[in-house]
C-alpha cells in the first residue's frame, strides 16, 4: 500500500487497524486508540499511558516497561525517527517520550543494541542486564 498520500490522521487510523489485527489486547493498542492529531502532531496522551502502566498486574514500572518496549519495537519496525528539527535527537531513533531520554550518540547506539536483545517482558530481564542499561 502506498502511504505517501495519506494525511497524518488517516495514517494513524491505518496503524490502529494494523495494531487491532496483530495485537488487539496489547497496551500499545489501548494507547493508540486514545491518540489525537493536533495540527501536524500526533499525540499519544501521557495520562492514558500512565493509566495503562498503573493498571499492570505487577505495578507501574512493569506496565511502563511493557508499553515502552512494544512502542519502540513497533517504531523500529516502521523505521520511524524523530522528525522534529528543533528537538535534540532529530533524525535519531524514535523513542517513547514518557520521560526525557536524551542520549549522546554513542550511548544511544549502545542502548539500541542492548534494547534489541532485551526480552519484551521486564520480569524476564535479569537484574544484571538492567543495571547495565540504567546508567545509559
Amino acid at each position: 500500500m502506498d502511504l505517501s498520500n495519506l494525511n497524518l490522521f488517516s495514517l494513524s487510523q491505518f496503524i490502529e487497524s494494523h495494531l487491532e489485527k496483530v495485537m488487539p489486547d496489547s497496551p500499545l493498542y489501548q494507547l493508540w486508540c486514545s491518540r489525537y492529531v493536533d495540527g501536524n502532531v500526533l499525540i499519544l496522551p501521557y495520562e492514558k499511558a500512565t493509566a495503562i502502566a498503573e493498571s499492570h498486574e505487577k505495578g507501574y514500572h512493569h506496565g511502563l516497561w511493557h508499553l515502552v518496549t512494544q512502542y519502540e519495537k513497533f517504531m523500529a519496525m516502521a523505521l520511524l525517527t524523530n522528525s522534529n528539527p528543533f528537538a535534540k535527537g532529530y533524525g535519531g531513533v524514535k523513542c517513547f517520550s514518557a520521560w526525557r531520554r536524551i542520549h549522546e550518540v554513542s550511548r544511544l547506539r549502545a542502548a539500541n543494541v542492548f534494547r534489541r536483545r532485551l526480552n519484551e517482558h521486564v520480569a524476564f530481564v535479569d537484574r544484571e542486564q538492567r543495571r547495565r542499561y540504567w546508567p545509559n
